[in-house]
């Protein structure tokens, strides 16, 4: 028994936005996102460390 090929109609999943125009953003406001998220990245660094030297206490052997 062979597969039939059967052709497909495609249709766009999301419709087409025109777009969008661009926003002023002052460096002050960039400053301080760039600051959070690289607060957010040593956090998360820490925690990363802390979470394998207690899972390295679990090892199985």
């Amino acid at each position: 028994m062979a597969i039939k090929r059967v052709k497909l109609n495609y249709i766009s999943a999301v419709s087409k936005t025109p777009p969008a125009e661009k926003v002023v953003i002052p460096g002050s406001h960039m400053e301080e996102l760039d600051r959070t998220i690289r607060q957010k990245i040593r956090q998360n660094e820490a925690e990363r460390a802390a979470g394998m030297e207690a899972a390295s206490r679990y090892i199985v052997r």
